[in-house]
Protein backbone atom coordinates (compact mmCIF):
# COMPACT_ATOMS: atom_id res chain seq x y z
CA UNK A 1 0.00 0.00 0.00
CA UNK A 2 1.28 3.56 -0.79
CA UNK A 3 0.55 6.43 0.40
CA UNK A 4 -0.19 9.74 -0.72
CA UNK A 5 1.71 13.06 -0.64
CA UNK A 6 -1.33 14.62 1.65
CA UNK A 7 -1.49 10.99 4.02
CA UNK A 8 2.34 11.64 4.63
CA UNK A 9 1.73 14.98 5.71
CA UNK A 10 -0.99 14.11 7.93
CA UNK A 11 1.06 11.71 9.74
CA UNK A 12 3.96 13.73 9.84
CA UNK A 13 1.96 16.71 11.47
CA UNK A 14 0.43 14.42 13.93
CA UNK A 15 3.79 13.20 14.85
CA UNK A 16 4.93 16.59 14.86
CA UNK A 17 2.23 17.85 17.42
CA UNK A 18 2.28 14.91 19.78
CA UNK A 19 6.41 15.42 19.95
CA UNK A 20 6.20 18.67 20.67
CA UNK A 21 2.80 18.03 23.29
CA UNK A 22 5.18 15.64 25.19
CA UNK A 23 7.73 18.09 25.19
CA UNK A 24 6.01 21.07 26.51
CA UNK A 25 4.43 18.78 29.29
CA UNK A 26 7.83 17.30 30.02
CA UNK A 27 8.84 21.07 30.54
CA UNK A 28 6.36 22.15 32.68
CA UNK A 29 7.80 19.25 35.92
CA UNK A 30 4.28 17.89 35.61
CA UNK A 31 2.09 21.05 36.03
CA UNK A 32 3.99 21.71 39.56
CA UNK A 33 5.36 25.09 39.96
CA UNK A 34 7.90 26.30 43.04
CA UNK A 35 6.39 27.87 45.74
CA UNK A 36 7.96 30.74 47.73
CA UNK A 37 6.69 31.55 51.50
CA UNK A 38 8.07 34.44 53.20
CA UNK A 39 8.77 34.48 56.97
CA UNK A 40 5.80 36.26 58.36
CA UNK A 41 3.50 33.39 55.83
CA UNK A 42 5.54 30.64 56.67
CA UNK A 43 5.07 31.53 60.50
CA UNK A 44 1.04 31.60 59.83
CA UNK A 45 -0.92 29.00 60.68
CA UNK A 46 -2.98 26.84 57.62
CA UNK A 47 -6.15 28.37 56.80
CA UNK A 48 -8.68 28.13 58.94
CA UNK A 49 -6.58 26.83 61.63
CA UNK A 50 -6.53 30.13 64.79
CA UNK A 51 -9.52 32.43 62.47
CA UNK A 52 -6.69 32.63 59.91
CA UNK A 53 -8.28 32.87 56.46
CA UNK A 54 -7.13 32.15 53.09
CA UNK A 55 -5.58 35.59 51.72
CA UNK A 56 -5.92 37.28 54.96
CA UNK A 57 -2.96 39.62 56.42
CA UNK A 58 -0.82 38.79 59.46
CA UNK A 59 -1.15 41.10 62.65
CA UNK A 60 0.85 43.59 63.41
CA UNK A 61 2.55 41.67 66.72
CA UNK A 62 2.57 38.40 64.17
CA UNK A 63 4.53 40.57 61.88
CA UNK A 64 7.00 40.97 65.08
CA UNK A 65 7.48 38.59 68.02
CA UNK A 66 4.91 36.00 69.33
CA UNK A 67 4.49 36.63 72.92
CA UNK A 68 5.02 33.80 75.70
CA UNK A 69 1.41 34.47 77.64
CA UNK A 70 3.93 32.38 80.78
CA UNK A 71 6.36 35.41 81.03
CA UNK A 72 4.86 38.37 79.49
CA UNK A 73 4.28 41.34 81.89
CA UNK A 74 1.01 43.08 81.17
CA UNK A 75 2.21 45.63 79.09
CA UNK A 76 3.14 43.09 76.71
CA UNK A 77 -0.15 41.14 76.73
CA UNK A 78 -1.70 44.15 75.61
CA UNK A 79 -0.38 44.49 72.04
CA UNK A 80 -2.33 41.02 71.72
CA UNK A 81 -5.65 42.22 69.68
CA UNK A 82 -8.89 42.22 72.40
CA UNK A 83 -6.72 42.17 75.40
CA UNK A 84 -6.63 45.21 77.46
CA UNK A 85 -5.56 45.95 81.01
CA UNK A 86 -8.40 44.01 82.64
CA UNK A 87 -7.55 40.73 80.66
CA UNK A 88 -3.79 40.81 80.95
CA UNK A 89 -4.22 41.41 84.60
CA UNK A 90 -6.38 38.06 84.49
CA UNK A 91 -4.10 36.63 82.64
CA UNK A 92 -1.17 37.43 85.26
CA UNK A 93 -3.40 36.20 88.18
CA UNK A 94 -4.34 32.66 86.19
CA UNK A 95 -1.11 32.32 86.20
CA UNK A 96 0.02 33.07 89.67
CA UNK A 97 -2.67 30.78 91.18
CA UNK A 98 -2.36 27.76 88.64
CA UNK A 99 1.06 28.07 87.13
CA UNK A 100 2.34 28.09 83.89
CA UNK A 101 -0.04 27.43 80.76
CA UNK A 102 0.75 24.04 79.07
CA UNK A 103 -0.26 25.42 75.72
CA UNK A 104 -1.68 28.13 73.85
CA UNK A 105 -4.98 27.18 74.36
CA UNK A 106 -5.08 27.14 77.86
CA UNK A 107 -5.51 30.52 77.57
CA UNK A 108 -9.03 30.29 77.01
CA UNK A 109 -9.09 28.79 80.98
CA UNK A 110 -8.90 32.70 81.84
CA UNK A 111 -12.51 34.29 82.46
CA UNK A 112 -12.89 36.43 79.86
CA UNK A 113 -11.26 34.98 77.15
CA UNK A 114 -13.34 32.70 75.05
CA UNK A 115 -13.21 31.09 71.60
CA UNK A 116 -13.18 34.45 70.03
CA UNK A 117 -10.43 36.60 71.78
CA UNK A 118 -8.51 33.16 71.07
CA UNK A 119 -8.94 32.69 67.35
CA UNK A 120 -7.63 36.28 66.98
CA UNK A 121 -4.57 35.71 69.12
CA UNK A 122 -3.56 32.31 68.39
CA UNK A 123 -1.15 32.83 65.96
CA UNK A 124 0.31 35.26 68.22
CA UNK A 125 1.19 33.62 71.20
CA UNK A 126 3.51 30.95 72.48
CA UNK A 127 4.09 29.08 75.24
Amino acid sequence: MKLTKTEKCAILLTLLFLVFTIGFRAGQDGGREELYVSPVEAKQPLAGICGVKDGSKPSLNEALTPVNINTANAEQLMTLEGIGEKLAERIIDYRMENGDFERPQDITLVPGIGDGIYSRICADIIV
